[in-house]
């Protein structure tokens, strides 16, 4: 039997980090199936707190990406984890998340993509 694929991926998001930022990816995603999002912060965050977003792309190479409904709100609570909902429905061929509102100046959070075919 083979195994399925997976990935489970980590960055830390540093405040000062500005709106329409990468922060992980791309990510080789044409395996997967099933894709959610955590954050979990590491460090309490001041002012506004930030939207993650996962954005897919259906080319392997080409810089073609779309913003997707999936997202994830960080708290601003130290050590508090937030998930997202599994998103069931995806295919692409590369994933990445994305800071799409910032505004956060102080404080830290991790920041996860998991996925896993079926």
């Amino acid at each position: 039997m083979q195994a399925k694929a997976s990935i489970n991926q980590k960055v830390t998001v540093p405040n000062g980090t500005i709106t329409t930022t990468v922060v992980l990816g791309p990510i080789d995603v044409s395996d997967i199936q099933l894709l959610n999002i955590v954050t979990k912060t590491t460090s309490a965050l001041t002012a506004t707190t930030p939207v993650i977003t996962v954005e897919i792309s259906p080319s392997e190479t080409d810089d073609v990406w779309i913003s997707t409904s999936q997202t994830v709100t960080a708290s601003g609570t130290e050590d508090a984890v937030v998930a997202g909902t599994i998103n069931t429905s995806f295919l692409a061929k590369r994933a990445r998340l994305v800071l799409s509102h910032a505004g956060f100046t102080g404080g830290s959070f991790d920041a996860y993509i998991i996925g896993r075919g079926v």
